[in-house]
């Protein structure tokens, strides 16, 4: 499936934005990913499962909890990320440099940007929640200009900026959760190149959702939730992917639902060896995230570390499959 010019630029322009370095994998035409796949395809027949049943809470509620599990595991490091309020720096851009900014203009709008951004903590950046819109959450970033107007040398340089984190559907349990997962992405984003594989945009995030779960509910009954949850979102991604590619259809939609797969298999490899181990074990994962976090690794230097592969992934999530499919 080939890509036009303009997604081939619109990808590029991505990987450039987040510093990434490649996207070439041969794990999908693996006997590993084949097995996930039809263990999906026998389980799990309704994204709607009855068992997902969240407790409602508040907009409040939703900003302590997440406050609580990024200061336990991030509270002795720099957790400020750079910030655009809103449309305003961007305006002031547009008014300062023109709607279609010269190449020889580029340096002097990347040190405006870092001259005027702001770097409040990632627990104080905006959070809009709308209930009256189906499930679904967002850390937004702003390029400021479009990959339409700007060379791609304006997006190698360009600081990752977070505009504002958004939350949709119910106001529940779920929520604190996703918000902890976009949280994350912003924390990744603190620097260009924190992760050097595309598809382990999302593995932070999922690993995140789930120690918060931990965290938010000694129980484990938020835990079991999450996770089946998560697994229903990776089973659509799989058979989504699936006929996209057999429609020959929207490769960056192919993309994204190979990112989710990946990542998630990556982060339920690592989430198994953390839920197991010691506390000893859970400190040396949280200060090896925070090294990511402030720009001294790669999450791949983790997986690597803990020896969290996609193969062991798949083998867990597919015990999990099992589990909730009795």
């Amino acid at each position: 499936m080939e890509l036009t010019e303009n997604e081939k630029k619109g990808l590029r322009t991505r990987l450039l934005v987040n510093g990434v370095k490649h996207y070439e994998t041969d794990f999908f035409n693996t006997d590993s990913y084949d097995r996930l796949r039809t263990e999906m395809s026998h389980a799990l027949p309704l994204i709607h499962d009855k068992r997902l049943k969240f407790a409602f809470c508040d907009k409040n509620d939703i900003l302590s909890a997440g406050k609580y599990v990024i200061d336990k595991h991030f509270g002795g490091i720099d957790i400020r990320v750079p910030y655009a309020n809103g449309d305003d720096l961007e305006s002031q851009l547009v008014k300062r440099f023109g709607d279609k900014p010269k190449p020889e203009q580029y340096d002097e709008i990347i040190d405006y940007i870092n001259t005027h951004l702001e770097l409040p903590k990632v627990t104080d950046i905006p959070l809009h929640l709308n209930t009256g819109k189906s499930r679904n959450a967002q850390s937004v970033i702003t390029w400021f200009y479009t990959y339409k107007i700007m060379e791609e040398s304006f997006y190698k340089k360009l600081p990752i900026c977070t505009k504002e984190i958004n939350i949709s559907g119910n106001c529940d349990e779920n929520s604190k959760l996703m918000y902890v997962h976009e949280m994350s992405h912003a924390l990744l984003n603190k620097n260009k190149g924190s992760y050097s594989m595309a598809f382990n945009k999302e593995a932070l995030s999922i690993f995140m959702e789930k120690v918060a779960a931990l965290d938010l509910d000694e129980s484990g009954k938020l835990l079991e939730l999450k996770t089946l949850f998560r697994l229903l979102q990776i089973k659509h991604n799989i058979l989504n992917k699936e006929l996209l590619e057999f429609r020959e259809e929207k490769p960056l939609s192919v993309f994204d639902d190979k990112t989710y797969i990946y990542s998630a298999l990556n982060a339920t490899a690592l989430f198994d060896i953390y839920k197991k181990g010691s506390k000893k074990t859970k400190r040396e994962i949280d200060d090896a995230i925070g090294n990511v976090i402030m720009g001294n690794s790669t999450i791949e230097d983790i997986f690597d570390h803990y020896e969290a592969t996609l193969d062991k992934g798949s083998k867990i999530m597919q015990r999990q499959i099992r589990k909730y499919s009795k």
